[in-house]
């Protein structure tokens, strides 16, 4: 073979060939299958660090199986929703150094050819359209404005024209454009919708997918939209076409197996083969520069979305970005790309999430500098399932008067059971604060939301004298004496399973909200004289007497579940009662509620009710339209 001076590319796959040397040789080789074969190891690293087995001349040739190792010298764009933050980033290839270029609702993007700008798909004020941000200055420049749907970015190898798909005409089509905008044609015009594009390494064809034949197929066209081309044809979707940097191989995701695998054939449609196999979607393929790797978007949903590589020969897929949050829809920079570096600018607060979020709240990106004039006007900061976990650096925002640090889950019903929905909660990446001391001096402090922190020791809440909300749910303090102090409080919520002491509330006597959730407690006295009180709840305690609440005349609204409640006459004299839940609790008798005028509703599951309560007691409160949950 090594006289074949025009050979551009070789199949020799399960063959008996040990050497390879012959086909170095071969200077307009540019693909080359050897797999199966007993290659020497000598001879396959001399192959390696010319060859790869699939796509045009590089190094790193990834054998089947093999995991792969990311460049560190290459960089992707890609959309992420990282705690509050969602947009446009660009990073390393192996995840290192995020870049925040902008934070719009993204949909989708590309890396021009010389890697100076990115090209993308937004949604700005309900209009979706094609913008385009620069890596030398990072301004921005908006190319389509039209009030139909602009999206799937590509462009051609020369960096002149860009095709996209848009909804203008009446479905989707592809059209392509210069890249200031001008110049604006329409190729497809089928039937169906017409979407993905993808340039071939020479400019001479586009890529797409269409569901013109009833499903999701394959096509390829010339680039003026002529000699029309079906690739694939199944009864399944086959989806987002990517021409390899040589133009002889195709990547694209199918469902053929039931869900989205992503696929490989050559680029006339033949040799298709599976590269990926599991249970979630894996969409979007993109080839790297030199053609040694596909990146792909991988997981359930939006919320669980990642971004992963394999070899195109398949093997074990790796995560490229291992980061608290999702990412989706990467785009490789091509080799030896400038611009969209980092932002140097002073470090004020210890925890990196920290920072990205106050950069956030005064509305910056990170290619644009935090400066200590920017902290002394932020009045509110919302920064819940960021992965903080140092607050150092709070102490600077001494105008704060709102801050939220608590974590939330998504909770779905199962078997008729309502619990945390794992697949979505994203633990990983929930705020995991236990040292409050940064907020001690946070002198304008009224609102301050800790919930679902491991946090203990809250002694640095007692310096918070201006607080009047203040939610700690699920925390591990067993000791809540510092809260004593904070007398301006009007709304709190305590869920611990470590307190079994609330003598330190009866200070607090401005309370109008009050939640004790999940406490040791069996005393509610230190309660009596919050008489401004209006809604208490008090669910998972060791609660029986009800005798201290009797002169809380302001309370409408009373939620007393799962406790150890069997006597419920104390609650004949809270006449302002508009709402009762007596859920699980051990009542026999309830004739004293019926003492009760103002009352609406009441819950009663989950108690030993006698005959009486049942067939006498329920009937004739029902009957005076209150609604009785039993």
């Amino acid at each position: 073979l090594a006289g074949l001076a025009r050979l551009e590319g070789v199949i020799l796959d399960n063959n008996e060939i040990t050497d390879l040397a012959p086909l170095l040789e071969l200077e307009r080789l540019e693909s080359a299958e050897v797999e199966n074969n007993p290659v020497t190891a000598e001879s396959l690293a001399a192959f390696e660090a010319v060859f790869e087995e699939m796509g045009s001349k590089g190094p790193g040739i990834l054998t089947e199986g093999e995991v792969p190792v990311l460049p560190g010298d290459s960089r992707i764009a890609f959309v992420a929703r990282w705690g509050n933050s969602a947009g446009l980033y660009v990073t390393q290839a192996d995840g290192d150094r995020p870049i925040n270029l902008s934070e719009s609702h993204i949909f989708n993007l590309a890396w021009s050819p010389d890697g100076r700008s990115i090209a993308f798909s937004a949604s700005v004020k309900g209009n979706t359209d094609i913008y385009l941000i620069y890596g030398d200055s990072y301004r921005q420049v908006r190319l389509t404005d039209h009030p139909k749907v602009d999206s799937n970015v590509a462009w051609s190898p020369d960096g002149e024209w860009i095709a996209f798909t848009s909804s203008r005409s009446g479905d989707n089509e592809i059209y392509v454009m210069r890249v200031d905008g001008s110049d604006m044609r329409q190729l497809t015009e089928s039937a169906g919708h017409d979407w993905s594009s993808s340039w071939s390494a020479d400019g001479e064809w586009l890529a797409f997918h269409s569901d013109r034949d009833g499903d999701n197929e394959i096509y390829v066209m010339r680039v003026d939209g002529s000699d029309v081309r079906q690739l694939t044809d199944n009864e399944v979707g086959d989806f987002s076409p990517a021409y390899s940097p040589n133009r002889g191989w195709i990547a694209f995701s199918s469902d053929r197996d039931g869900d989205n695998e992503v696929y490989v054939m050559r680029a006339d449609g033949s040799e298709v083969r599976q590269l990926t196999d599991n249970e979630v979607r894996d969409i979007g393929p993109t080839w790297s520069p030199d053609g040694a790797l596909i990146a792909f978007t991988s997981g359930e949903d939006y919320e669980s979305y990642g971004i992963y590589a394999i070899s195109p020969t398949g093997g074990q897929p790796v995560e490229m970005i291992d980061h608290s949050g999702a990412e989706s829809n990467p785009s490789w920079s091509p080799a030896g790309g400038s611009g969209f570096e980092p932002v140097v600018e002073q470090i004020f607060f210890a925890d990196e999430a920290l920072q990205r979020a106050v950069r956030q709240a005064v509305g910056k990106t990170s290619i644009q500098a935090l400066e200590e004039t920017d902290l002394l006007g932020i009045e509110k900061l919302k920064v819940q399932n960021a992965g903080i976990t140092d607050l150092g650096g709070m102490e600077r925002l001494q105008a704060l008067e709102e801050l939220d640090l608590g974590n939330w889950s998504i909770i779905k019903e199962v078997d008729g059971q309502w619990m945390i929905d794992s697949s979505k909660s994203q633990s990983e990446q929930w705020n995991q604060i236990r040292d409050l001391s940064p907020l001690a001096g946070l002198s304008k402090l009224k609102e301050l939301n800790l919930s679902q922190n491991p946090v203990g020791d809250i002694s640095p809440l007692a310096q918070l004298t201006q607080l009047t909300q203040l939610s700690l749910v699920f925390v591990y303090t067993d000791d809540i004496s510092p809260l004593s102090g904070l007398t301006r409080l009007t709304h709190l919520s305590l869920n611990s399973e470590y307190i079994d002491d609330i003598s330190p509330l009866e200070s607090l006597a401005n309370l109008e909200e009050l939640t004790l959730e999940n406490c040791q407690i069996k005393d509610l006295s230190p309660l009596a004289g919050m008489d401004q009180l209006g809604v208490l709840t008090v669910s998972g305690t060791e609660v029986w007497d009800l005798e201290p609440l009797t002169e809380l005349e302001k309370v409408r609204a009373l939620i007393l579940v799962n406790n150890r409640i069997d006597d419920v006459t104390p609650l004949a004299l809270m006449s302002g009662l508009v709402r009762l839940d007596l859920t699980n609790n051990q009542i026999l008798e309830i004739v004293p509620l019926l003492e009760l005028e103002n009352i609406t509703s009441i819950g009663l599951k989950g108690n030993p009710l006698d005959e009486v309560a049942r067939e006498v007691d329920i009937p004739a409160l029902r009957g005076r339209g209150v609604r009785v949950i039993y």
